[in-house]
């Protein structure tokens, strides 16, 4: 059997798994035993980090083991060297944009935790307004002690919170509020 066989079989073994596991990554999230439910990362954004890790893995091997060997061999590996740390950065930053708070609802009260333990609670009638900022690829929820909260629409969840504040806080004047329509499907 030839190397091509077997990387056949592993691609028709490994696609619909993860097509499996990506299809039960895009369903509602469901309240924990505490009763809060969690806003978490999509498989659009997990794949995004992999694939932007693995990039900048394949473009550091190119620099440390590979090189060139043309004339202008030091110029391309100056401009590999800045493309390489550009990557490294973008995938920090996409796990730190990803990871660094997590954001919960319940009933009226929305909790944002950081990594290092500090927890800050808002309530959903002290909400002024929401807005996308589209530069960011974030919605921004604006309360009246001018703090803020941003939740990607990448994540599980946010559509379900946004549903949920346009439920729990029917008084609010609807201009305010930036909900588009997800029943578009």
């Amino acid at each position: 059997m030839s190397k091509a066989w077997y990387g056949g079989i592993a691609a028709s073994i490994l696609t619909p798994l993860i097509l499996g596991w990506m299809a039960d990554r895009t369903r509602d999230v469901e309240a924990g035993r505490d009763g809060w439910r969690r806003i978490r990362p999509g498989s659009g954004l997990y794949g995004m980090i992999v694939a932007c890790a693995g990039f900048d893995l394949l473009l550091w091997y190119i620099y440390f083991f590979v090189g060139s060997a043309r004339a202008d061999a030091e110029k391309q590996m100056l401009y590999l060297f800045i493309l390489a740390c550009a990557f490294l950065a973008a995938t920090l930053w996409a796990i730190w944009s990803t990871f660094h708070e997590s954001v919960e609802w319940q009933a009226k009260t929305i909790r944002v935790r950081s990594p290092r333990g500090s927890e800050r609670t808002h309530q959903i009638d002290d909400l002024e307004a929401i807005d996308y900022s589209s530069l960011q690829s974030v919605f921004v929820l604006r309360f009246r002690d001018r703090r803020v909260v941003k939740v990607s629409p990448y994540m599980h969840g946010t559509r379900q919170l946004l549903q949920h504040i346009d439920r729990v806080a029917p008084g609010a004047p609807r201009e305010q509020f930036y909900a588009p329509d997800f029943n578009e499907d």
